[in-house]
């Protein structure tokens, strides 16, 4: 036989009497960078960032095949701006190789005034000696443009979460050999 609660009980809820139910209960938020809108602002110079996914949520309406990665993957955003006076062949380089993970990364690199819009590159699993982590990189262009770093989670879903290390970096290539001598072949 079933017990009916008399609307009484109903009304004796109050939002004072749920505070108090639940204190004590730790309710975890985001990371600030779950976003484009927090991210993260990468020094002119570039830097290293020790960052989390955990609490993370997915960013709906994200390209779904984009390296494996579904619109179910945590992820967290940094922004790097080209410096004026940053030679115009140097790259933006962004890696999770040789840094601590907790999870299978995957980063995608993307440009936009004030918006992630277009992707120049993605990558989960760089190479055999970087093998659950990611590295992904362009030429810097020219000064003002804004890149986007977004880490993720490989896979999608749910699963391991955790910290990472992300390291973001500006090489100039080296210039060119000088050309043979004349009559060198």
């Amino acid at each position: 036989m079933h017990t009916r609660c008399s609307r009484s009980w109903l009304a004796a809820v109050t939002p004072t009497a749920l505070v108090a139910a639940f204190a004590g209960y730790a309710v975890a938020a985001p990371p600030v960078n779950d976003t484009p809108a927090g991210a993260i602002v990468v020094s002119s110079t570039g830097g290293t960032f020790n960052g989390t996914i955990l609490e993370a949520t997915a960013d709906i309406g994200e390209d779904p095949l984009m390296c494996g990665l579904t619109n179910s993957a945590p992820d967290v955003w940094y922004k790097w701006t080209v410096p004026a006076g940053l030679p115009t062949n140097a790259q933006i380089v962004a890696s999770t190789c040789g840094q601590a993970a907790a999870f299978d990364t995957v980063l995608a690199l993307f440009t936009g005034a004030s918006w992630p819009t277009n992707l120049l590159d993605c990558n989960d699993d760089y190479s055999s000696s970087c093998p659950t982590r990611s590295r992904v990189s362009a030429p810097a262009g020219a000064a003002g443009t804004t890149f986007w770093i977004r880490v993720a989670r490989a896979g999608g879903g749910t699963g391991a979460t955790g910290t990472f290390t992300l390291s973001v970096t500006t090489p100039v290539p080296p210039p060119p050999p000088p050309p043979p001598p004349p009559g060198c072949l």
